[in-house]
């Protein structure tokens, strides 16, 4: 088990394989159908924060495994590692983005991975096949602290700022839209079809739910029973 607070989950596309990242600085890889635990990985990792596991994805395959941590000053403030998930091996480093980072989604095909970085630092997306650098926002006002796909390619990310934003599958911005209910907002998800989009935030126990086409506001359901927000790590499940 994590020794500390566990900061991100994923799991592939055939629900074989689920993924943890802590910051114990170990990401672990677990045996859905049992819970066993099958491996640990250890990036590099230093005194203080240096080494703490934010983020953690798994490609839709399950062949591979990226964790976003914070690395200290020699190679940049951040960096995202890259594992081979059978036999732990590190495959790839991308190093020296600008902050920390907060969330990683990879699209449903594996061929992009995207990231949300804190602060004001916004959100790229990289290529799988070279680890290239294929799209960039970075007009936020607040750290992103959510990025998911849909099977279409499109790209869906949520802000402290206050927006959702919404990109298609070249990763051009095609709307954003700032939902009532909260100011902080933690996580927005796709509805298996897409054609919705749920909204929480850190900072309210409001949850919207916006078209999946213009992100245009729907409805609200009723959650004046909770006075809990969805907390630092939580999202919503569609």
């Amino acid at each position: 088990m994590h020794s500390a607070s566990v900061n991100s989950i994923d799991v592939d596309a055939s629900e074989n394989f689920l993924v943890t990242a802590s910051d114990d600085k170990t990401a672990r890889i677990w045996a859905v159908r049992d819970g066993k635990l099958l491996r640990t990985l250890r990036p590099p990792e230093g005194p203080g924060i240096e080494g703490m596991l934010y983020a953690v994805a798994i490609s839709p395959n399950g062949s591979t495994v990226a964790v976003g941590e914070y690395t200290g000053p020699e190679i940049g403030p951040t960096c995202i590692y890259f594992y081979d998930r059978a036999d732990g091996r590190l495959v790839h480093a991308i190093g020296g983005l600008p902050d920390t980072t907060d969330h990683l989604a990879y699209s449903a095909d594996g061929r992009y991975l995207a990231v949300a970085l804190n602060h004001a630092s916004g959100v790229r997306v990289y290529r799988s096949s070279d680890y290239a650098e294929v799209g960039r926002d970075a007009i936020y006002g607040d750290a992103s602290t959510w990025v998911e796909f849909d099977r279409n390619g499109r790209l869906l990310t949520a802000s402290d700022d206050g927006f959702v934003r919404a990109y298609d599958s070249r990763f051009h911005l095609t709307g954003r839209f700032e939902p009532p209910g909260g100011n902080w907002i933690q996580s927005a998800r796709f509805s298996p079809d897409a054609s919705k989009v749920a909204v929480g935030f850190t900072d309210s126990a409001a949850i919207n739910v916006l078209s999946g086409r213009d992100l245009s506001f729907l409805y609200a359901p009723d959650t004046h029973f909770s006075n809990q927000s969805l907390g630092t790590h939580a999202g919503l499940v569609a």
